[in-house]
């Protein structure tokens, strides 16, 4: 036996043996059952994608998932199959890309939901990069080299190649945290046929997938050519769908309330000490909701205050001793933004300055005003010790137009709580899975022209069509409600002509915080197309040297309709109403006097010109009957169609991203002409050009 031969030989041993290792398989068997069926020796094994599975650059394994896995796997999106390596945990699926994951891949942030990209060891779809037969793959998400992999049907797939590491000396900086490479079934013959359906155990979200590939080969063996064809359906799932996600329970984390003090931890009976001091009307401080101190801290403001220091209790103790240990953040259900509500959460526009904490009504008769209610309406004013001032608010609108006090969760800080339940913004009929729709078909093939060379192709054409309900409109705070407003709540009549602060030149009135959750469906929908052409040849000029030239072309087309957007300056005239003097109907202001341009948002939230600035019109003409007034204090559905129709439009997006790649690669060694000791030299030498 040649030297050569020898260690072709050994070649094949070693990776039968990873092959046995991968598959399960005892070697010992295998080996009986080939000595048993009488197959010769395999002298060489060749493997596609061979830039990784080589694996020269890296001390990193390659982990192939193979075939059966895949069909085994019970997974309609291949995503879902991969996030089960360990690597590929982070990776996005069509399923969680609405999620907080998919936000910091860009994929909710830019609505481009639906997709479904790999994320190799957490780091980005970025820096993951993504082949199909060695070959890279057009783009399917803006700004990004990230392939939608839910574009590659999974009944052509043969094996996935992951290497995680290491690559990016040959595939460039978007492989920095390594390379997935799909390979493709070739060779193919016969027909085969999927279908597959499945449903949640509470039969609400339903998926269902059919496939069929079919191949033959032709020219006595010397071509074949390979077709998909797939149809993917997903019904998708809102959050009110499921106990642990309606009303606003699903977990999230944010500053630990353990480090706050909250409702019912100081009684004068437990509390004494704490009381005493955490009592607005002694000190200026809320007794709940503001930060627990350290127990020195506390006995010297305790001391400065009253002349003498407290002997604390053993229940101020284990305060004292929460505070200074408990961890800094905290997951827990129902986290809100809590300045804010579906219908509106309402501040007498002084915030405190002309009427002081107390000095509010008490629409709810329990004794105290509603404004020391909350901490949410302690912290609206600027006349608490220890208040931030200049946002939330004392009141909360309900669904149905009714003016409430509001009521705290738990505190975690000035703006956010946990479980505050009138924050809660469209809790149940937000999309917790997108529906989604696919269809797609692929054709491969290749012929050999000689025994030395073959052609090749790839075609693919995919359309998928996502659908999701999203959680609100807009994001709005400190909207302005000036005193001669008809629709302002006739129980705050009293408190509308205030001087205010001058705060961003506005005097006055109200101040509401909303983020509609009454405009209308919020359906955004997602229209994707992919199409994929690849080209080439491929073959060897001898024993050792092979090589392969490809153009590849690669097309992604993103049509989205975001409906019911809202248009700036008309939102801003139509919650500017006024009484018509002569008919004593509510109108817009601007359509009495064209120049009386209204006031923004003080801390211009949302952005329009300038924070408090007044604002001039652009997309519509004072005067000329299109603006309608908008009640956005009358809780659900007090919006008038027509004052919605005219300060909302269905944006539409469409994105296109092309790729185009001409590549061509030998590669060889150097057993032609001298080999060291340790075997010959291997040598690949490629050109690429690449347009994206």
């Amino acid at each position: 036996m040649s030297d050569d031969t020898k260690r072709r030989t050994l070649l094949a041993q070693m990776c039968l043996w990873i092959c046995y290792a991968l598959l399960g398989i005892s070697p010992a068997y295998a080996a009986e059952e080939e000595a048993e069926a009488g197959g010769a020796a395999i002298e060489e094994v060749v493997v596609t994608g061979t830039r990784i599975k080589s694996n020269a650059n890296s001390s990193q394994p390659v982990t192939t998932v193979g075939e059966e896995v895949i069909s085994q796997g019970g997974q309609f999106d291949l995503s879902e199959i991969l996030n089960d390596a360990p690597p590929l945990l982070n990776s996005v699926s069509s399923t969680n890309s609405l999620d907080g994951v998919a936000s910091n891949l860009d994929q909710a942030s830019t609505q481009n939901f639906g997709g479904s990209s790999l994320d190799l060891r957490g780091l980005g779809d970025k820096r993951t990069l993504t082949l199909v037969n060695g070959r890279r793959h057009v783009s399917g998400i803006e700004g990004t080299a990230a392939v939608d992999i839910s574009t590659i049907p999974t009944a052509l797939i043969e094996r996935i190649d992951v290497l995680s590491g290491g690559a990016s000396a040959v595939y460039g900086s978007d492989a920095v945290t390594g390379v997935v490479n799909i390979i493709l079934k070739d060779n193919f013959e016969g027909l085969e046929l999927s279908l597959q359906g499945g449903t949640a155990d509470q039969g609400d979200n339903s998926a269902g997938k059919f496939s069929v590939v079919g191949g033959r080969n032709f020219a006595s063996g010397r071509g074949n050519v390979t077709f998909a064809l797939q149809y993917e359906n997903d019904t998708g799932l809102d959050l009110g769908d499921r106990d642990f996600l309606a009303q606003n329970g699903l977990f999230d984390d944010d500053a630990n309330p353990a480090l706050r003090f909250q409702i019912g931890d100081l009684t004068p009976s437990n509390t004494p000490n704490f009381s005493a001091y955490y009592d607005f009307n002694t000190t200026g401080l809320f007794p709940w909701g503001l930060r627990i101190p350290s127990t020195d801290t506390f006995i010297a403001d305790y001391t400065a205050e009253f002349g003498v220091a407290p002997t604390l209790t053993a229940a101020e103790l284990d305060l004292l001793d929460r505070g200074a240990n408990a961890f800094p953040r905290a997951i827990l259900q129902g986290r809100t933004f809590n300045i804010t509500s579906p219908y509106g959460v309402v501040a007498i526009g002084d915030f405190g300055a002309e009427f002081p904490l107390g000095s509010e009504p008490d629409l709810d008769g329990d004794g105290t005003t509603d404004c020391l209610q909350s901490f949410n309406g302690y912290n609206s004013s600027i006349d608490g010790a220890g208040s931030f001032g200049i946002a939330g608010g004392c009141w909360a609108i309900d669904a149905d137009g009714n003016l409430v006090p509001y009521e705290d969760g738990l505190v975690a800080g000035s703006f956010n709580q946990f479980g505050a339940d009138q924050s809660y913004i469209r809790p149940n009929r937000t999309s917790a899975i997108p529906e989604r729709k696919q269809w797609s078909i692929d054709v491969n093939g290749h012929f050999d022209i000689t025994e030395q060379m073959s052609l090749f192709w790839e075609s693919k054409y995919i359309y998928q069509e996502i659908e999701a309900v999203e959680q609100y409109h807009n994001f709005t705070d400190l909207l302005y409600g000036a005193p001669d407003n008809p629709f302002l709540p006739d129980e705050l009549a009293a408190f509308v002509n205030n001087s205010g602060l001058g705060f961003a030149g506005i005097d006055g009135g109200l101040h509401i915080s909303r983020d509609a959750d009454d405009w209308g469906s919020n359906v955004t929908t997602n229209e994707r197309e992919t199409m994929r052409f690849v080209l080439g040849l491929e073959g060897s000029f001898n024993e050792v040297f092979s090589y392969e030239i490809s153009g590849n072309y690669g097309k992604f087309q993103r049509d989205m309709v975001d409906r019911e957007e809202m248009i700036a300056d008309r939102f801003f005239a139509a919650i500017d109403a006024v009484a018509d003097p002569v008919t004593g109907e509510a109108v817009c202001r601007s359509d009495l006097d064209a120049t009386a341009y209204p006031h923004t948002t003080p801390f211009n939230i949302f952005q329009f010109v300038g924070g408090g600035v007044d604002s001039s019109f652009f997309t519509f003409t004072p005067g000329d009957g299109q603006c309608q007034p908008m009640n956005i204090w009358g809780g659900r559905r007090a919006m008038s169609q027509e004052s919605i129709d005219f300060v909302t439009y269905d944006r539409e997006v469409s994105e296109t991203i092309e790729q185009t790649v001409f590549s061509g690669f030998v590669s060889g060694d150097s057993s032609l002409w001298f080999e060291l000791p340790a075997g010959p030299i291997g040598l690949v030498v490629g050109l690429e050009y690449r347009e994206e």
